[in-house]
């Protein structure tokens, strides 16, 4: 039994990040190609945002690129990039960061990153922001894969505990 729960746990720690936070990027077909990531910005009632500010951040360097309004449609665009970790980050008037994306991977076998959707909290103001932000940013933490990796390890962790708790240290024998 020890052995099983310590496979599972294994298997669970060691899911490679790159298949987890792959989900919804497109193969480029193209080696060596530069990389492109695309998609709308809505608000939490599910509208587009038009000519709402777009910038792409670079995880690994944390620094920002774009600033452009996006359409009036609530599309983007950004093209011309390297291979690496971004986030796409919708701001209001004021400068505010009013959303992001998730964390969306370029690799050079997936250079295409397309149908990024990333929902704001409001377009008002921090006061908008309230619950709904506090609301939004909570649930986006449960749907990411930091947020899944984190449930699995406590739940597998509850499970090693309880069946510590529960076997019988009697030999087989008596």
């Amino acid at each position: 039994m020890h052995r099983l729960i310590a496979f599972v746990l294994t298997a669970v720690i060691a899911l490679p990040g790159q298949t987890l936070l792959a989900a919804g990027t497109v193969s480029s077909t193209v080696a060596g190609a530069a990389g492109q990531i695309s998609g709308q910005a809505f608000d939490l009632a599910g509208k587009p945002l038009a000519r709402a500010t777009v910038r792409l951040r670079n995880m690994s360097t944390g620094l920002t690129s774009g600033g452009a309004p996006s359409g009036a449609a609530g599309d983007f665009s950004f093209g011309g990039l390297r291979a690496g970790n971004y986030v796409v980050e919708v701001g209001n008037a004021a400068g505010q960061v009013i959303g992001t994306s998730r964390v969306i991977p370029l690799t050079p076998g997936q250079m295409v990153a397309a149908g990024i959707g990333v929902t704001a909290a409001a377009e008002a103001g921090p006061a908008a922001t309230g619950q709904a932000g506090a609301g939004s940013a909570a649930g986006s933490f449960f749907t990411s894969t930091m947020g899944i990796v984190v449930v699995a390890a406590v739940a597998a962790g509850v499970a090693v505990g309880v069946y510590e708790m529960t076997k019988s240290d009697a030999s087989p024998s008596r």
